[in-house]
């Protein structure tokens, strides 16, 4: 809603600016919180039944054990489940016993939390152990006597790969394992792409789309161009226009459609494994290709019987 009393726009500003404030207050205020909390919080000892409250290590290496039900407590009060009330135990933890230097910015109000957190949970995700963890620390606060937030934050990946040298080359073997393209279904008849190559294979993938896209009509927007150069690529694989094709099942409804007005609509046809298609653009999906028509018998168009024919 509108407030009357900002009728300018320092007012707006410096009204937004006390805002923003007050949020960055509340966030150190809650990250404070949960970390007296897990100081704090001690299960029952003189519980001792199945299901009874644990210790246990919600962080990574080097931070301390807390009680289990401490999460259930946090996750009330943030209006958050369970699990990730303890992811955010977890962040806090390792902020806070990994990451001295950064866990004095966030306090201080100099890092938003979410954004040292991001720094805590890769080096979690690379598997570096509290003393590897610290030396990232280090550099970060090295790092931050000198340069904007931004700036440091390019260079932590490249800290943790020299935190443990040892540690990276398992992760890049684990991830050469993981290497694979895939494609999605027919959406809007285009075909999405994603998936992980090595180095040295993405680069040399990066400079043939290029390319190939700068031989193309300069008009066309420079990712449209490197997209179409994934299909000559292709195309050009075995020194010929077109690939050989695996066999393509198309299932088309020989009957028209139309609207409620009586107008005959644009037909659809479903590409088996992949989704469905204009049917105008099937001569793009199949040049080149052998074509076989096969009718089939719809049995919706069959008047119903009463017994077994």
């Amino acid at each position: 809603m509108y407030h009357p009393t900002l009728t300018t726009t320092a007012d707006a500003l410096a009204a937004l600016d006390h805002a923003t404030t007050q949020v960055v207050a509340g966030e150190v205020g809650q990250v404070l919180a949960i970390a007296a909390l897990c100081d704090v919080h001690e299960p029952d000892a003189s519980v001792l039944v199945d299901g009874s409250e644990r210790y246990l290590q919600m962080g990574a290496d080097g931070t301390p054990v807390v009680g289990e039900f401490i999460a259930a407590d946090i996750a009330a009060l943030l209006g958050v489940s369970p699990g990730a009330a303890r992811s955010r135990i977890a962040q806090v933890l390792n902020l806070r016993h990994r990451h001295p230097v950064l866990w004095h910015t966030v306090c201080a109000g100099d890092v938003r939390f979410w954004e040292a957190a991001r720094i805590a949970d890769a080096c979690v995700a690379a598997g570096l152990d509290a003393e590897g963890a610290a030396w990232v620390d280090r550099q970060c606060g090295i790092a931050l006597a000198l340069q904007p937030w931004a700036r440091v934050r390019s260079q932590v990946d490249g800290w943790i790969l020299m935190a443990d040298p040892e540690l990276a080359a398992e992760r890049e073997l684990q991830a050469a394992a993981a290497r694979y393209i895939r494609l999605g279904q027919l959406q809007k008849g285009h075909i999405p792409v994603w998936g992980q190559l090595d180095a040295a294979d993405g680069l040399a993938f990066d400079d043939a789309l290029t390319t190939i896209a700068n031989t193309l009509e300069v008009g066309v927007p420079l990712e449209e161009r490197r997209a179409i150069a994934v299909g000559i690529l292709a195309r050009g694989a075995f020194g010929q226009s077109e690939l050989p094709r695996a066999e393509v099942i198309i299932r088309i409804d020989a009957t028209p459609t139309h609207d409620g007005n009586g107008v005959e609509l644009a037909d659809a046809a479903t590409v088996e494994g992949w989704g469905t298609a204009l049917t105008r653009r099937l001569s793009d999906l199949l040049p080149g290709c052998q074509v076989r028509v096969r009718p089939i018998v719809d049995a919706r168009s069959l008047d119903p019987v009463d017994s077994y024919e």
